[in-house]
């Protein structure tokens, strides 16, 4: 006898889950959790909440409502980091009320696991313009439970500072034109100088030798000094001269 194998086939290939439309459009007033400021910490507990979000077969969970006022563009960050479940969060811009209902439109932002806090939700920097917020605490699947909330906030735009002054270039020193001394007489030197040494004298009635052309001082008598190198970077000044 002979037996007939089925025929092998690979598994279907899937893509990942696209998280539908949510159906809800509009929300009682009377069914907000509360109302959130920036910055903010809230707690609270999904269990026998409503479930009025629907993410088809990914959630069947219930859900808290937190409503946020938002009075200037700003970025925004909610995460419910610390809670004891699986969190899921949705965002919704309130377009309107009417007859004691928020009117809701098309959902920003929804989320299982997003951010750093694993499967505990986080959105990140959120832009949001001026206007009212519908945040929603939801859980994957059924999960429920205790959760916490927390809100903070930064201008979009870095606060306007005037721009730095640019400083003007300096100008190059001024270059003296090539001395008109090449030789000096051995008897109008004043002394030799050492490293470390100090010495006082007075260049009133010394001889003009050095040209330096049309510099304030180019008619102004000197004063000669011999000074020997052994190397190095050595320092002259003539700080305390009257």
């Amino acid at each position: 006898c002979s037996t007939t194998e089925p025929p092998t086939t690979a598994p279907p290939t899937t893509a990942p889950p696209t998280l539908p439309p949510t159906s809800i459009s509009s929300l009682p007033i009377a069914a907000l959790t509360g109302v959130l400021s920036c910055p903010d910490s809230v707690t609270g507990n999904t269990t026998g909440g409503p479930f009025l979000v629907s993410t088809s077969s990914f959630s069947s969970a219930p859900e808290n409502f937190w409503l946020i006022n938002v009075t200037s563009p700003q970025l925004y960050t909610f995460d419910t980091c610390g809670s004891l479940f699986d969190t899921w969060l949705h965002i919704f811009p309130v377009a309107s009320v009417a007859a004691d209902t928020l009117l809701l439109g098309p959902q920003m932002r929804s989320c299982d696991d997003c951010g750093a806090c694993g499967t505990r939700t986080v959105f990140e920097d959120v832009p949001l313009a001026t206007g009212a917020y519908l945040i929603v605490v939801d859980g994957y699947s059924s999960n429920s439970g205790v959760y916490m909330l927390n809100v903070s906030c930064a201008a979009t735009t870095p606060p306007t500072t005037s721009s730095p002054t640019t400083p003007p270039t300096p100008s190059a020193p001024p270059t003296a034109p090539p001395s008109t001394v090449g030789s000096l007489p051995a008897s109008v030197i004043n002394g030799s100088i050492t490293c470390g040494q100090r010495v006082n004298g007075s260049t009133v009635g010394g001889p003009h030798l050095i040209d330096t052309s049309s510099f304030s001082s180019s008619s102004a008598p000197e004063n000669f000094y011999t000074f020997t190198s052994t190397g190095g970077a050595w320092t002259f000044d003539s700080c305390g001269s009257l």
